[in-house]
């Protein structure tokens, strides 16, 4: 199980494009994983998941819990190549990853970002789904947030970031961390 989930995450990183033409493409896809903060916000996620884990204390929660508090505060810079090959696996063409990434290096994108983390946030401590609030957002904000939602891009990186692939992969990626190897979880 350990040399497929390798397998798994050495497949993600490939890419079949020329090289001039990846090189670019892996830039973008670097440049997008900045702009959405997605480590730093996995490991904000990670912390209060921790703790609903250790409040609950079933039977493998705790150690569950044990994990995501290393998470939490590893050094998990390490893994921004891995991550990178999982945007690599949404298939997002060039155009569309500039889009993105311009959306969410906007100051309407990081608002945007920020209420998404805010709403996780809150859905992980109460344990029940909660509605995104928009009221932070002028009428202008959410009309813009509106055709953002409708764009293919925002469609192809709502889908892959939400896929259970996404989720597997990242804990691959987690879990290939030195951070997380040296306290003692391994891949």
């Amino acid at each position: 199980m350990k040399y497929a989930a390798w397998l798994f995450v050495a497949l993600l990183i490939s890419s079949p494009l020329p090289a001039s033409d990846a090189e670019a493409t892996s830039a973008l896809y670097a440049r997008l994983l900045k702009a959405t903060r997605l480590i730093d916000n996995f490991q904000q996620m990670a912390t209060i998941s921790a703790k609903v884990f250790a409040a609950r204390n079933q039977g493998s929660d705790a150690e569950f819990a044990r994990f995501l508090s290393v998470v939490a505060k590893a050094d998990l810079s390490d893994i921004h190549g891995c991550v990178t090959g999982l945007f690599a696996s949404g298939n997002l063409q060039q155009d569309e990853l500039k889009d993105l990434t311009s959306l969410f290096e906007s100051p309407l994108g990081t608002k945007l970002l920020d209420e998404s983390n805010q709403v996780l946030r809150e859905s992980l401590e109460r344990g029940a789904r909660v509605k995104p609030s928009f009221d932070a957002f002028s009428p202008a904000e959410r009309q813009r947030i509106a055709e953002v939602y409708k764009s293919p891009a925002f469609m192809k990186y709502g889908s892959l970031v939400a896929s259970k692939e996404w989720a597997n992969g990242m804990m691959q990626c987690v879990l290939t961390s030195k951070g997380i190897k040296s306290a003692g979880f391994k891949p």
